[in-house]
């Protein structure tokens, strides 16, 4: 397999994953929200959209790719 083909699928790999990954943060961050943490919830929070810019740029490397 060519390096190309290697790095999109980790590209893609990450992609999917991350969607994930930022599907559970927030999950978190809304119980953490429910049981009065409010300021842990805010920084879960702000870390889930990170990844959801880290995702963006996995996803125009691809575009690039």
């Amino acid at each position: 397999m060519e390096f190309n083909e290697k790095l999109m699928k980790v590209l893609n790999h990450w992609v999917h994953h991350g969607e994930e990954h930022v599907a559970s943060y927030f999950k978190w961050a809304k119980e953490a929200r429910g049981k009065g943490m409010i300021d842990v919830a805010v920084l879960i929070e702000d870390a889930a959209e990170s990844t959801r810019e880290a995702i963006e740029r996995f996803k125009e490397a691809e575009k690039v790719l």
